[in-house]
């Protein structure tokens, strides 16, 4: 019973491996190509993910702002304000849901300290020296990102504490500032590029 097991598990890695070079081998040539690798540079996003955020978004220089593209993957809090009273919600979860979870599980990896990874040193290859910048400048905590982790730690409440405006779970809040992070690269990078013709 348990070899089966593990030989379902190789026969799966190995179909995941062969639909990973048949993507590649797709986008190679195609117009958001240079997309696609620019994207591969930022640490958590591999092929499958960039390739998906190419393909669900497009070309990320129509959107002129990180505000606008979070905005448009639902990742803005919800609103209910009536004169002078203002009161945020949760996230919208409007837009790309897929885009969305892609680039929130990619955030996961910026609460870790900055690094150049073998592998991510390995898919910057033939980048140029400009991106490889933003992408490290993404890894870079800021103040405010401190503030939103410690207080993500230090609340144990539910839904209803606040912390940046967001009602949020501790995880949730920290998600959205590392997906801010990412965003905000990615709409820097996709400004520096040109979609092959």
């Amino acid at each position: 019973m348990l070899d089966d097991n593990i030989k379902a598990v190789d026969d799966a890695s190995a179909r995941v491996k062969q639909l990973m070079k048949h993507i590649e081998k797709f986008i190679d040539g195609r117009a958001l190509q240079p997309l696609v690798k620019a994207m591969m540079s930022f640490r958590g996003i591999q092929i499958l993910g960039a390739t998906v955020i190419a393909a669900e978004i497009g070309d990320l220089r129509r959107f002129k702002t990180a505000e606008q593209f979070m905005a448009f993957l639902g990742l803005g809090p919800s609103e209910s304000s009536s004169g002078n009273s203002v009161n945020r919600g949760s996230l919208t979860k409007t837009g790309n849901g897929h885009v969305r979870r892609i680039l929130i599980e990619a955030a996961q990896h910026y609460r870790h300290r900055p690094v150049l990874s073998a592998a991510l040193r390995k898919r910057q290859e033939g980048i140029s020296k400009e991106v490889r910048g933003i992408s490290w400048k993404a890894q870079q905590p800021t103040d405010s990102f401190h503030k939103q982790w410690e207080a993500s730690q230090q609340s144990h409440c539910g839904a209803g504490s606040r912390t940046g405006g967001l009602p949020l779970e501790p995880w949730a809040r920290f998600a959205v500032v590392g997906v801010s992070r990412l965003v905000n690269a990615a709409v820097e990078v996709s400004a520096r590029i040109q979609p092959l013709t």
